[in-house]
């Protein structure tokens, strides 16, 4: 846990609270920390995707060292960032929850700063929410490559329209999914909750306890983003404390396995894949690609890369959303 902040007067204390109406469509909201290199490719990608019309970007730093704050000072300078804090925070979940309160579009969506997204599906969710006024909260399928055990990169993905379908109708259980384009009303924040600043895994707790209340949710079967685990990430960093955390999570709430990709747990995608016939699996098959890395590839590389196959995995692919409740 990053250190607790140092509670002085000059801390904006209720600086997230006291914007004032933009009238925007969408907030995308971002936390980051000492993650400059990735700052640098993820930030210009951001700001060519959102539309500044009807969507703004709020921005939410842990005080990094290493030259990230400065940087999106400058961009916030720029006219880049809508909205920019930068301060010590207690962890992720506390910076969440402060974007979260400075938000003032009908939907906010949430964005990582080392990871690659589809604004084309993003906006999808946010099209789907208008569309379906009694919908809460609406999430993208995903893909994960890992980058912190060479010499080889993992690509995978996994997308079973029938499965999801199983998992999401079956509400006596509930559904993790990642928190990496998430997508859910401004104003459906006080059934929705806050962040608990007491847990790491933000988006297990969070999916945890919105699938396993009354709250309607739905999940899009495009595929929102891919993840770039790497050295830096803090799900690789606390791999093992976030594993026990995980299974404390869902023990409370009835039970679960491990989601991967972005999608559902795989123990219970396999109970429910042998209800199905094998012609119902038929699409089911996940996809790996093993790339041999011959040297260790930048933040770039690894970015461009995922952007290639997020265009090629999107190209043609059907849409569907699917809903809980």
């Amino acid at each position: 846990m990053r250190d607790a902040p140092e509670m002085t007067s000059e801390l904006p204390k209720l600086a997230w609270t006291d914007r004032p109406a933009t009238g925007k469509r969408v907030t995308y909201v971002m936390t980051t920390r000492n993650k400059l290199a990735y700052l640098q490719e993820s930030i210009p990608r951001f700001l060519e995707a959102i539309r500044t019309g009807d969507e703004e970007l709020i921005v939410v730093d842990g005080d990094s060292t290493d030259g990230s704050r400065e940087y999106l000072a400058d961009v916030a300078q720029r006219g880049g960032i809508d909205w920019l804090l930068s301060e010590r925070d207690y962890c992720e979940a506390h910076a969440l929850n402060k974007a979260l309160l400075a938000a003032r579009g009908a939907y906010i969506t949430i964005l990582t700063d080392d990871d690659v997204f589809d604004f084309g599906v993003l906006r999808g969710l946010h099209d789907y929410l208008d569309a379906h006024p009694d919908v809460s909260v609406a999430y993208p399928s995903g893909a994960d490559t890992r980058w912190d055990r060479p010499p080889f990169v993992e690509l995978s993905e996994e997308n079973d329209v029938l499965r999801i379908r199983a998992a999401i109708e079956d509400t006596t259980r509930p559904i993790l999914f990642s928190g990496l384009g998430l997508t859910f009303r401004r104003d459906a924040l006080p059934e929705i909750g806050l962040f608990d600043l007491n847990l790491r895994r933000v988006d297990v707790a969070l999916s945890c306890r919105l699938t396993a209340s009354p709250v309607p949710v739905a999940a899009c079967t495009a595929i929102g983003y891919v993840r770039i685990l790497n050295e830096l990430s803090l799900t690789v960093g606390m791999e093992a404390r976030n594993f026990e955390e995980k299974k404390r999570i869902t023990g409370f709430y009835g039970g679960g396995g491990y989601l991967s990709g972005g999608y559902l747990l795989r123990e219970f995608v396999k109970r429910v894949g042998e209800r199905l016939s094998p012609a119902e699996r038929g699409n089911g098959e996940a996809r790996a690609i093993r790339l041999a890395a011959t040297a260790p590839l930048s933040p770039a590389e690894r970015i461009g890369l995922a952007e290639a196959w997020l265009r090629d995995a999107n190209a043609g692919r059907a849409v569907q959303f699917v809903r809980r409740r």
